[in-house]
């Protein structure tokens, strides 16, 4: 989603040599594709986690990420997202809200020595800093492009429901 996307470009601009990019719609995908994404992964194409770990996993030589940023939200995302970390990897935890849990042993934090970051909003600063990166990249990311549409005030519900159902990048 969105949040994803920021993500990617923000990985793509410190100079990570390899990203993935896994959401749908097919717009979202091909905005990431745009940006310089080195490997998408639509959701709608590629239903089964295991297929994306996989897939991951491939690309990595079998090592798996060596940062994974969880933005999606759903707790099957968090699991899918611990399942792509490598060994000793990092994994960036920005999306989750859910309220649901999941079977997880907290010793596998040590056996695979990874380090689990959670997120939840900002300080002052890094809203500063996260404009700052918008207004130094416009030549670089078309970040419009993440608007795919624009509803009045009246049709706020329908906008929401868009969004949620993926219909929508922004």
């Amino acid at each position: 989603g969105p949040v994803g996307l920021y993500a990617l470009a923000m990985a793509i601009a410190s100079g990570a040599g390899m990203t993935v990019s896994i959401g749908a719609p097919a717009r979202r995908i091909q905005l990431a594709q745009k940006w310089g994404a080195t490997h998408t992964i639509n959701l709608d194409e590629a239903k089964d986690p295991r297929e994306r770990i996989e897939m991951v996993r491939k690309w990595t030589g079998g090592r798996g990420a060596d940062l994974v940023i969880e933005a999606a939200g759903p707790v099957s995302a968090f699991q899918e997202g611990l399942d792509m970390v490598r060994r000793g990897g990092r994994f960036l935890v920005i999306g989750q809200g859910s309220k649901k849990t999941i079977d997880f042993s907290p010793r596998r934090v040590n056996l695979d020595m990874l380090e689990i970051i959670g997120v939840l909003s900002a300080h002052v600063e890094h809203f500063y800093k996260a404009m700052q990166f918008l207004k130094n990249n416009l030549h670089r990311f078309s970040f419009a492009d993440m608007i795919s549409n624009r509803y009045p005030l009246s049709q706020v519900t329908t906008a929401l429901e868009e969004m949620e159902a993926l219909r929508e990048i922004k």
